[in-house]
């Protein structure tokens, strides 16, 4: 069982297409033999093909709750930790307002970090931070946690996850104009390109769509829809390392706004474009029903653009 939760992280980063074959192995091997120190971890990570990969939310939140219930029981911080981890970061979303994530992940911060568990503590500090920008946290707000977090974060001492700590506060700093970002560990510039090629060479999924969704949301919020379209193609071979995060939703989302003003131009994509906003609605729609307070507005917002595309404004208007 150790050795199965184990390869879940690996998988994530590297193999995410053998994660849902690894988790269930976990899941059947709690099932049959009962509950242990791991059946909240393979619960949880259970919750997370269900909310992510199945669309049962609801059925993904159980398992989710039930994976938090049986961790306070537990003695071992550092599976609380991970446990913790899991459900504000894969699932806690899919049903609740995603601020209310953040004490969730706040929690498995500091219980990671008390047991020496250093991973998923780098790992809580990042998606803490994904959840406030997904949450509309002011930038300079944001700046401002980046600081206060990063003594913190260069002494968990994991490369990779440092790597992406350092790439969303380059990101955030060119959306508020900063050309010349110093990375706030290493005191020095950030050079993006540098770590692209560490993530292609090091075949790390997470990280390559971490990379190629912020330089999407870059080029969206500039009206770089075209250079928007060119990163959500390179994003979505990677999708299935963020199943149940923040941004696999958000993927949908900025598939079905850019590919509405592309598709009003009558590009060559015009059949796929109409195929895939269609589809992205219809995800957005029911994702609405069970997290109004972050699917909602997203929903609406495309449904929208796509009517007012198509010439139906009245519609739009209503919308």
């Amino acid at each position: 069982v150790r050795i199965l939760m184990a390869m879940v992280e690996a998988c994530i980063i590297g193999s995410p297409g053998y994660m849902p074959v690894v988790i269930l192995k976990l899941l059947e091997i709690t099932l049959k033999k009962g509950n242990s120190a791991y059946a909240p971890f393979a619960y949880g990570v259970f919750g997370i093909i269900l909310c992510g990969a199945m669309g049962r939310i609801r059925r993904g939140e159980a398992f989710g709750r039930l994976a938090l219930k049986l961790a306070h029981r537990l003695e071992r911080t550092d599976l609380k930790g991970r446990v913790f981890y899991i459900y504000g970061s894969n699932i806690q979303h899919w049903n609740h307002h995603i601020r209310e994530s953040l004490p969730c992940l706040e929690k498995a911060r500091e219980w990671a970090l008390g047991s020496g568990d250093l991973s998923y503590a780098s790992y809580a500090i990042n998606q803490n931070l994904f959840h406030l920008m997904a949450a509309g946290e002011p930038l300079g707000q944001l700046a401002g946690r980046f600081q206060k977090d990063a003594p913190v974060m260069a002494a968990t001492k994991q490369k990779r996850t440092i790597q992406i700590f350092d790439y969303i506060y380059h990101c955030i700093a060119l959306l508020r104009g900063d050309e010349a970002c110093f990375s706030p560990i290493q005191a020095k510039a950030y050079d993006r390109l540098k770590t692209y090629e560490y993530w292609q060479n090091a075949r790390d999924e997470m990280g390559l769509y971490s990379y190629y969704h912020l330089q999407m949301q870059i080029c969206f919020f500039m009206g770089d829809m075209a250079g928007a379209a060119g990163f959500l193609e390179k994003e979505t071979p990677h999708l299935d390392s963020v199943m149940g995060m923040i941004f696999y939703g958000e993927h949908f989302f900025y598939e079905a706004m850019v590919f509405s003003v592309l598709y009003g131009e009558k590009t060559r994509k015009h059949r796929r474009f109409f195929r895939t906003i269609e589809s992205n609605l219809k995800k957005l729609e029911k994702w609405s029903q069970y997290g109004p307070f972050n699917f909602k507005a997203p929903y609406l917002l495309a449904s929208a653009q796509w009517e007012g595309i198509q010439g139906r404004g009245n519609r739009a208007a209503v919308l």
